[in-house]
């Protein structure tokens, strides 16, 4: 997903293990200036979300806790959130909860991916 800033954001895997939920991400920082997917650098705006409603919360990285992406670089890793994905629903990536999705001089972009779960239920 391209956000109008600059950034790309593309998932390259999901797990659903016992207690967490790891999703693959490679971040390209297209702007002239840093990027943080964590903006508030804690893990309340950052989470999976359900169809029941339920959140299950980002663990941001400790060397790195707004997970931010210098200008013009790349990250490539993962992103911990502390739970299970439930078996039969839909879950949204929200990363920057409330942050604008298409300003073009964000530093703080928002996204809101729809997580291919029907690919995660055939793989397990």
């Amino acid at each position: 997903m391209a956000h109008s800033n600059g950034v790309v954001l593309q998932l390259t895997s999901l797990q659903s293990r016992a207690t967490e939920t790891v999703v693959g991400v490679r971040v390209i920082n297209g702007r002239e200036r840093e990027v943080n997917l964590n903006r508030f650098n804690n893990n309340r705006h950052g989470y999976l979300v359900v169809d029941s409603g339920e959140r299950i919360y980002l663990s941001p990285p400790p060397g790195n806790p707004r997970i931010s992406i210098q200008a013009g670089q790349t990250l490539e890793g993962e992103l911990v959130f502390l739970g299970r994905l439930p078996p039969g629903q839909s879950a949204v990536l929200v990363l920057n909860e409330n942050a604008s999705t298409d300003n073009r001089l964000a530093t703080d972009p928002g996204f809101r991916i729809n997580l291919p779960l029907q690919e995660l239920g055939a793989a397990q």
